[in-house]
C-alpha cells in the first residue's frame, strides 16, 4: 500500500504535489483502520446533529472535538464510553447537556464484541483427597469471576476461558483468578507439606 501526503495544490485542486511512501502491511492495516473509525465519527455526527437539532459543525466542535483531545478518534471515545460508562464522556470535557444524549445514540449505534481469550493453569498437590482440595477451591474462586470459564484438561493442567472486551483487562481478570485461586489453596491444611501449588502456564 502507498499512501500519499498533499503538501501542495494548484488551480484549485487539480493538481496536486505529493511525497509518496511505502507501508508495511502491519502500518497499512492500522492506517485503514484509523480512516474507518473516522468516517464513522462522521457517521454518527450526522446522527446525533439529525436527534439533537444540531448542525453537524456545531456536533464536531462542541461534542466530537473534545473526544478527538484524548483519544485517536471520537469513534474510540465513544466505544470506550460503551465498555466504562458515561464518565468517559465526562472526563472528556462533553458539555452536561449533551451527556446522556450522545451516550444513547452510541449505544444504538455501535456494536460492541466481545472477545474470549484461552490461557492454562496448572494446579498440583500431593494430598490425598486432592482432587476434592482443588475442585471446591476452583469453585469457591469463581464465584467471584462470572466472566470466566474453566476445564480439566489433564493433570495438573486446566484450560480457562475469560471474556471480555479489551485484552490487558482479560489478562488482568485470569492473573487475579489465578491469586485468588491460589489463596485458597494454599490457606488448607498442611498446604505446604503436601507441596500445593498453582501457576499460569506458558
Amino acid at each position: 500500500m502507498v499512501v500519499a501526503r498533499v503538501y501542495k495544490t494548484a488551480r484549485r485542486g487539480l493538481y496536486i504535489n505529493a511525497s509518496l511512501r511505502r507501508l508495511s502491511q502491519k502500518e497499512a492495516q492500522a492506517k485503514l483502520m484509523y480512516w474507518r473509525k473516522l468516517n464513522r465519527s462522521l457517521h454518527l455526527a450526522r446522527i446525533i446533529a439529525e436527534e439533537l437539532g444540531l448542525e453537524l459543525t456545531e456536533v464536531i466542535e462542541n461534542i466530537l472535538s473534545p473526544l478527538a483531545e484524548y483519544y485517536e478518534t471520537p469513534f474510540d471515545a465513544l466505544e470506550d464510553a460503551l465498555i466504562r460508562g458515561k464518565k468517559v464522556l465526562e472526563e472528556c470535557g462533553l458539555p452536561e447537556e449533551y451527556v446522556d444524549r450522545v451516550y444513547e445514540i452510541a449505544r444504538d449505534n455501535i456494536l460492541i464484541r466481545k472477545m474470549k481469550m484461552k490461557f492454562v493453569v496448572e494446579i498440583g498437590t500431593l494430598a490425598p483427597d486432592g482432587i476434592i482440595r482443588i475442585k471446591n477451591a476452583i469453585m469457591e474462586a469463581a464465584k467471584q469471576f462470572k466472566d470466566l470459564a474453566i476445564k480439566y484438561e489433564s493433570a495438573p493442567r486446566y484450560l480457562v476461558w475469560v471474556e471480555g472486551f479489551e485484552r490487558s483487562t482479560i489478562k488482568k481478570r485470569f492473573s487475579d483468578f489465578v491469586s485468588r485461586l491460589e489463596e485458597i489453596l494454599l490457606s488448607m491444611p498442611d498446604s505446604e507439606k503436601y507441596k500445593t501449588y498453582v501457576r499460569a502456564a506458558e
